[in-house]
């Protein structure tokens, strides 16, 4: 056996590993090639379009290193055990810009397809990747964004998915292991409309002065298209401190769980409300820590009135607010909320407010607090439904054992 081992080794033929990129079979791009070529290792194309025009279901296209400005339209559809795969060949440093006003990959009905392990670079308004239509099982991994510190006008997201149509639907996407930088003024991603069991997790942010995070939905039937059914964990967010947007923002969205982030600067950590068109409610918040918001760690405000936001759930995360003016607020509640539980948390910090309501109407029926931890300093102030707490004893006496909490019957 170990002969025939060397001998295998001797000849190259010791079997390669698919994530390592080291095969010399695929379909091969590269800056020195030729469309007219046949897309081998020694014979690449030199477009990226020309190989997603090529693919088949199982393939992967390999990227020599280089620069590449493009627009490439993927239209193409993988399989589940064989999905088409974009990606540097190796190790090689592969660098993609936007061209013109259009996106670098622009993805429309497609399925089984993988972006991984490239820098892109941003250079107009347009967003780098963007996805529509009835699409499925679309991942986007381990990417470096860069946005262009020159645009001066709006420009794109990083990764802009949207599904207006109600009759489609975008779902099974993992957007993970990717890191955004500087992004101005555009959400960083952006997720639209009618998106399903989604996956957002162990992203990086950095110095981000618009939102990171964006779901919304959009015009339509009521509850029609907003993205449901996701999860989004285990990124880091750092918003620049001069950032007036929200690291997060929820705008009509529903189960949705939000666990293990980290969410520092910023004016507003995570903003949530719902919409004319469409309800925002089963969210659920846990081990997740807000940071040295200017504003709010955490505010949920109302939409209209016929729609308040339902079923919010807040549990072991931490509200790190050291820094801020006297209006700023760890937990700001300014909506008429209907089954918020707010249960064995720890809020932080010397100059905030603790835990801030100031409802339209009485929301004690609809709210469980127990069981939390809150900051002991004579400058923290306690506010609740119009009544406001300068002894901590008293605000906890009050939120906890007077005020009521939701009955079974209003729970279910």
């Amino acid at each position: 056996m170990l002969f025939f081992l060397l001998f295998i080794s001797g000849c190259g033929m010791l079997p390669f590993s698919a994530d390592s990129g080291e095969s010399d079979k695929g379909i091969f791009v590269s800056p020195s090639g030729n469309d007219e070529q046949n897309g081998t290792i020694d014979t690449p194309f030199q477009s990226v379009q020309k190989a997603a025009d090529t693919a088949e279901a199982g393939d992967t296209i390999y990227l020599r290193e280089g620069t590449y400005e493009e627009n490439v339209k993927v239209s193409e559809q993988g399989e589940e055990q064989l999905p088409i795969t974009v990606r540097p060949f190796e190790n090689e440093n592969v660098h993609l810009k936007t061209a013109s006003d259009k996106p670098f990959f622009s993805l429309e009905d497609t399925e089984y397809i993988t972006i991984k392990k490239f820098t892109f670079h941003q250079e107009n308004t347009a967003s780098v990747i963007a996805s529509s239509g009835e699409t499925r099982a679309l991942q986007i991994l381990d990417n470096r964004f860069l946005s262009s510190q020159k645009a001066e006008e709006e420009p794109g997201s990083a990764i802009h998915i949207a599904s207006s149509d109600a009759d489609s639907i975008h779902e099974d996407t993992i957007i993970s292991g990717n890191t955004v930088e500087r992004w101005k003024h555009a959400p960083g991603f952006a997720l639209e409309g009618n998106i399903a069991s989604f996956t957002v997790s162990h992203n990086r942010f950095e110095k981000t002065s618009g939102t990171s995070l964006d779901l919304q939905a959009v015009p339509g039937e009521v509850n029609g298209r907003a993205p449901s059914g996701g999860v989004v964990k285990n990124n880091i967010i750092n918003s620049s401190n001069r950032s007036t947007d929200p690291a997060v923002a929820v705008k009509g969205a529903d189960e949705i769980t939000f666990s293990h982030n980290t969410i520092s600067g910023g004016s507003v950590g995570t903003f949530i409300r719902n919409t004319s068109f469409a309800e925002t409610e089963d969210l659920s918040f846990k081990n997740n820590v807000w940071r040295d918001q200017t504003s709010a760690g955490t505010a949920l405000v109302q939409g209209p009135a016929q729609r308040p936001i339902s079923r919010v759930s807040f549990s072991e995360n931490t509200w790190k607010n050291a820094h801020g003016s006297r209006d700023s607020a760890q937990l700001r509640i300014q909506s008429s909320i209907r089954h918020l539980s707010v249960i064995n948390n720890d809020f932080e910090g010397s100059t905030f407010n603790g835990f801030y309501i100031d409802a339209t109407e009485d929301i004690s029926n609809y709210v469980t607090l127990k069981d939390n931890s809150f900051p002991s300093s004579s400058r923290a102030e306690w506010k609740w439904e119009g009544r406001e707490f300068r002894d901590l004893v008293t605000f906890q006496q009050y939120i906890e054992q007077d005020a009521p909490s939701s009955s079974s019957e209003e729970t279910e």
